[in-house]
C-alpha cells in the first residue's frame, strides 16, 4: 500500500532522506527508531502524504504515483496531526462531523460512520461532553476519529509513541493494533 523505491528528498544542499526503500502491506504497522532515522522518515511521509515532492525516486500510495496522481493520494490517506485541531468548546461528536463534508460524507451517511468509528475508538457516552472537559486520551481518540472518517486505505498517525509516555506508549500501540485490524487499513507511527 506504502511503497518508496530509491526515494532522495533533499532541502537545497542538504539530504534528508537519500535512496530510501521500503513496503508497508496491508494492515501492516510501521513506525522508526533513533532519532537520526527521525528526520529521514519524517520527509519521507511528507512525500507519501502529498505534502513534499521527492527530489528523485518514487513513492506509491495504495497504487497511485505520488507526484502525478496527488489528489487520488490525498482521498486514500487518512491523516491524525501530531498537534491537534479541535474545537475545544464542540463535543466529541460534533467535532469530527466536521471533517465529513471534506472527505464528501453529509446527512444519514455522515451519521452512521461516526456512530461506527466512535463505537471502535470506545469513545462511549464521554463523545457527548466538550473537548475541553475530555482527558488527553480521549481528546486523541476524537482526532484519531478525524482522520479515520472516510475509510481510508491508509491512516497516518504523526504522534511518536516516545510522547505517549510510558502508560500511554502501549494503549497507544494497542489501539493503533486495533484499528489496523478492524479496518484493514495501514498505520504510520
Amino acid at each position: 500500500m506504502i511503497e518508496t523505491e530509491d526515494l532522495v528528498v533533499e532541502y537545497g544542499a542538504r539530504t534528508a532522506a537519500g535512496g530510501v526503500s521500503m513496503e508497508v502491506r496491508e494492515r501492516e504497522i510501521f513506525g522508526v527508531l533513533g532519532p537520526e532515522r527521525r528526520r529521514e522518515i519524517d520527509a519521507v511521509s511528507e512525500c507519501w502524504r502529498t505534502m513534499l515532492e521527492p527530489t528523485r525516486g518514487r513513492a506509491r500510495v495504495a497504487g497511485f504515483d505520488v507526484e502525478r496522481e496527488a489528489t487520488e493520494v490525498r482521498r486514500r490517506i487518512g491523516v491524525v496531526f501530531q498537534s491537534q485541531s479541535l474545537d475545544r468548546k464542540l463535543n466529541g461528536r460534533r467535532e469530527p462531523a466536521r471533517a465529513g463534508p471534506p472527505v464528501r460524507l453529509w446527512g444519514a451517511a455522515l451519521g452512521e460512520r461516526m456512530e461506527e468509528v466512535m463505537r471502535r475508538l470506545g469513545l462511549g457516552e464521554r463523545r457527548q461532553r466538550t473537548v475541553e472537559a475530555l482527558s488527553g486520551g480521549l481528546r486523541r481518540r476524537v482526532e484519531i476519529a478525524k482522520g479515520l472518517l472516510h475509510r481510508p486505505a491508509v491512516a497516518a498517525d504523526g504522534r511518536t509513541l516516545g510522547r505517549a509516555g510510558p502508560r500511554g506508549a502501549p494503549r497507544t500501540l494497542a489501539l493503533r493494533r486495533r484499528i489496523a485490524r478492524d479496518a484493514g487499513r495501514h498505520g504510520c507511527c
